[in-house]
């Protein structure tokens, strides 16, 4: 697709008629809206998902930065911070699980929830 620049100089040279100008044009509205919205969307996911990581527990939120932001495995985080391995891996988990709740992301399963169905 060509730029507004390239559009105007095709125009003014003659290469594109009016209704080929009026089409193209249309294309980067279509196309500028669709930006604007998907922007507005990942500003709003950010926003829940910045409020759903201020709701862990301290422990919870130093893991999954550790993990997801910093790429550590959980053994490194257990030597990083101190915390048993089967700690920072149940760190890990419950944070996920909140974190998904808030976002909306699928439905825990009993065994991730460590609930049991009746």
């Amino acid at each position: 697709m060509k730029t507004a620049v390239e559009l105007r100089a095709a125009f003014a040279a003659r290469e594109l008629s009016p209704v080929e100008l009026i089409d193209a044009a249309q294309e980067h509205a279509e196309l500028g809206a669709f930006i604007t919205l998907t922007l507005e969307r990942a500003r709003e996911e950010a926003k829940l998902a910045e409020r759903a990581m201020q709701e862990l527990r301290p422990e919870q939120r130093q893991v999954l930065v550790l993990s997801t932001c910093h790429g550590m495995s959980h053994e490194e985080i257990s030597q990083a911070t101190g915390m048993p391995l089967g700690t920072v891996k149940a760190h890990v988990r419950r944070g996920l699980i909140h974190v998904r709740e808030v976002l909306g992301i699928g439905q825990a399963s009993p065994a991730e929830s460590g609930r049991t169905q009746r």
